[in-house]
């Protein structure tokens, strides 16, 4: 459908008269842009004028028939122009305006079952009412109008709502592939980070495997160093030994080792024979709280000094001055950073606490030890071999 009503005149040339007086009468209508009209009159010389009925026949949206007894004779229009125009307006694609110009049989057509234009029921030509035929037409031309711009709206309507729903499509189309890249992005950085965490757990593995290997080599080379010291030791052990036992063949030496032994034998009784049976108790140690402030610290042991004289007594024994140690915690045993090669009896390094605990201010003196041999007897146990 055009948007300006296309009008196509079917007409039997002996009618031309009143189709040039209704085409007047239309002109003002062509004039402003409402229509445009075509009759075979526009076809110009040359031009194939079959070929253009038809495509007029074709393009048009509006037919006027001017209905008169040459008309329903016509031949070409009733075997060519009448049947597409009323297959057109069967097929609601054109509107059919017939016009009665005389009287004529035209109930007898396949035009008795549409609305033909008269003036009062009268043919046109006999009232010369060619102008209500054109306000007739005029009107068919405005509802035309008003069809078209129903049309029109629909389409649009029907465009914009068809333009809502490409864009609802459109923008759900993009809300998706949105969504799939920010999964796929997602999916890259998590890819990455499992790479980057699987890298740093190889990394630190190598890492590890590194440190391990650097540790046995340091423990191996640590182990050689050590038996080498050990070796070494055990070397110079064996060569202090060779000099002692070189010594021992000495006779001298031989003399003064015998000398030891029958010391070791006959002191003991010589003790027991000069010596008196002590009493039973023996006093406490001397409280040293009191002792001039000039004699050494608690943690510095004095020289070595003679025993005070004192009256021989044939019932007590007086026990040697004691000093006092306070107790404490120290670390026992070897540190390698420290004291460099240690053995192994003397690791590792542990915490030991002692006691407050008394020790003999002097030297011990052959009496007190003759007191000791005769309470406690000959104690081999602890001794070095070879000096029992």
């Amino acid at each position: 459908m055009n948007d300006i009503p296309h009008i196509f005149i079917a007409y039997a040339h002996k009618d031309r008269e009143s189709l040039l007086k209704l085409k007047t009468h239309l002109s003002i209508l062509e004039r402003r842009g409402h229509c445009r009209i075509f009759y075979d009159g526009e076809i110009t010389p040359g031009e194939r004028w079959d070929d253009r009925l038809k495509k007029e026949l074709h393009l048009a949206d509006i037919f006027l028939l001017l209905v008169s007894e040459d008309f329903l004779a016509s031949d070409y229009i009733n075997n060519v122009e009448l049947p597409t125009i009323l297959e057109k307006e069967k097929n609601k694609e054109g509107r059919v305006v017939p016009i009665i110009l005389r009287k004529c049989l035209w109930e007898y057509t396949d035009l008795q079952q549409l609305q033909v234009v008269r003036d009062n029921g009268r043919p046109i030509e006999e009232t010369n009412g060619h102008g209500a035929a054109a306000l007739a037409i005029a009107k068919v031309i405005e509802s035309h109008q008003q069809a078209i711009k129903k049309i029109k709206e629909a389409e649009e309507q029907a465009q914009r709502e068809k333009d809502a729903v490409e864009h609802q499509r459109l923008a759900a189309a993009l809300a998706a592939r949105q969504e799939q890249e920010r999964l796929r992005v997602q999916e890259e950085e998590a890819t990455k980070r499992r790479q980057a965490e699987e890298a740093e757990r190889k990394r630190q593995a190598e890492e590890r495997r590194h440190q391990q290997a650097a540790e046995a080599e340091r423990q191996r080379l640590a182990a050689t160093e050590k038996q080498q010291r050990q070796a070494a030791r055990r070397k110079k052990q064996q060569a202090q030994l060779t000099a002692a036992v070189s010594r021992f063949r000495s006779p001298y030496a031989w003399g003064g080792a015998l000398a030891l032994v029958v010391l070791s034998i006959f002191i003991p009784q010589l003790c027991k024979d000069d010596q008196p049976k002590p009493m039973v108790g023996i006093e406490e140690p001397v409280d040293t709280t009191q002792t001039n402030p000039k004699e050494a610290q608690i943690d510095t042991l004095p020289v070595a000094q003679p025993p005070p004289e004192t009256e021989p007594t044939t019932t007590t024994f007086k026990a040697p001055k004691m000093e006092r140690i306070a107790g404490g915690t120290f670390t026992m045993g070897c540190d390698v950073q420290r004291d460099g090669d240690c053995q192994d009896d003397e690791k590792p390094l542990h915490q030991v606490t002692v006691k407050d605990f008394y020790l003999g201010k002097y030297e011990v003196t052959n009496e007190e030890f003759c007191y000791f041999l005769n309470e406690k007897g000959n104690q081999t146990e602890g001794v070095l071999p070879g000096w029992k």
